[in-house]
């Protein structure tokens, strides 16, 4: 990774649950939009919605909204790798961000995805609940 997207990303990383984190991460996301033009930034940035789930990211907040710069170029089978690995209830409702623009068998297709998070017995309330209320709005 890019030497300067990695720094960011730790910054980000290292300012999560701290009382300015939003403000924070608003200014960093505004360095990244800069430097990352190929969605270098996409992977580390998803992993932190992992490891940190009940952290407030903002709704959508400015790391969403970096990351749908990427809409379309990769970041939707990115963020489908992240829920694959550790759904968190921010992570899905991103994906119903997306599934409110998609229509056919792409709709279909995230819509499975968040039905295979209901298969998981190693997911929290908040997350299932949220699979539930996404999966509800759908179907």
């Amino acid at each position: 990774m890019n030497a300067q997207i990695g720094k960011i990303v730790k910054e980000i990383l290292d300012r999560v649950n701290k009382d300015d984190f939003l403000e924070f991460t608003e200014t960093q996301c505004e360095e990244l939009e800069e430097i990352d033009e190929s969605g270098e930034s996409i992977d580390p940035l998803l992993k932190i919605f992992e490891d940190y789930p009940n952290t407030d990211f903002g709704m959508p907040g400015p790391l969403v909204h970096f990351l749908e710069r990427f809409y379309r170029k990769g970041y939707e089978e990115k963020l489908i790798n992240s829920i694959n690995r550790k759904p968190t209830s921010h992570t899905l409702w991103m994906l119903n961000r997306i599934i409110n623009d998609v229509e056919g068998k792409i709709k279909d297709d995230l819509i499975s995805v968040l039905s295979d998070v209901l298969r998981r017995d190693d997911i929290d309330n908040e997350t299932r609940n949220a699979a539930n209320e996404f999966i509800g709005l759908h179907t």
